[in-house]
């Protein structure tokens, strides 16, 4: 039985990797797993958090090298100055002064002396109002309650649910399409019913979304890309100052 363990940063030029650490009963020795821009660490039980870093700090050069390899590939041409994606589609960015943040005819309007911010905390709020709307429409579906919606910038999982109600989502997930948006977040309603990946679990996924696993390949093919997107991507903006 595998236990997740707190999830350690290491540096590196495209700025901080997240490594989820997960401890197991059959683990003899540490092992890193890198796949989609997710970097696993399986631990043995009882391994101490400096052993932890110690290792970390050796492979770094490692990891960095194979995550840039990944990234080599990409196909979804997302670092395009003055845009940015929505559910997988580009919007212009467009920087005018004293203007409040706000999605317009497919542009998106920032601030002018504050725009990295500014970008980051709309794919917050507007991750926000989709999940909400989707949590609405389908909970009841599900039998599910949903307490609590966290919206953040995890990078070892695009979601995660809790048993006590909580749905945590990235918000990294807007640069996605929008069925795979709504995979992720109808695979976490579906935890609330069953916290595991058993086969029940995924008779629940396929009932409520029956081509999930379409979805879960794109996540697989592209998901380093999505992980490597930073909103200083988008920089090299249209602006209009009145």
């Amino acid at each position: 039985m595998a236990r997740r363990r707190e999830a350690r940063l290491l540096a590196s030029s495209r700025g901080p990797i997240e490594v989820a650490v997960h401890e197991h009963a059959r683990q003899k020795r540490l092992r890193l797993h890198v796949r989609s821009g997710e970097v696993l660490l399986t631990v043995p039980p009882r391994t101490t958090r400096p052993a932890i870093d110690a290792f970390l700090a050796e492979q770094r050069h490692w990891i960095a090298a194979t995550l840039e390899q990944e990234l080599d590939g990409e196909r979804l041409g997302l670092r395009r100055p003055g845009v940015v994606w929505r559910l997988g589609e580009p919007l212009a960015l467009v920087c005018r002064r004293d203007v409040r943040t706000q999605l317009r005819d497919r542009e998106l309007h920032v601030p002018t002396h504050d725009v990295e911010a500014a970008i980051e905390r709309w794919y917050r709020s507007e991750t926000r109002r989709l999940a909400e709307a989707t949590i609405a429409a389908e909970s009841g579906a599900l039998g599910v309650t949903v307490a609590r919606l966290r919206v953040g910038d995890q990078r070892s999982r695009w979601g995660s649910a809790s048993a006590r109600g909580t749905i945590s989502l990235s918000w990294r997930l807007l640069l996605a399409p929008a069925d795979v948006f709504d995979y992720v977040l109808v695979h976490e309603l579906c935890h609330l019913r069953e916290l595991n990946h058993s086969p029940r679990f995924w008779a629940l996924v396929a009932a409520a979304r029956p081509g999930y696993r379409e979805q879960k390949r794109w996540l697989a093919r592209h998901g380093a890309e999505l992980r490597a997107w930073h909103p200083k991507s988008a920089l090299g903006v249209r602006r209009i100052d009145v």
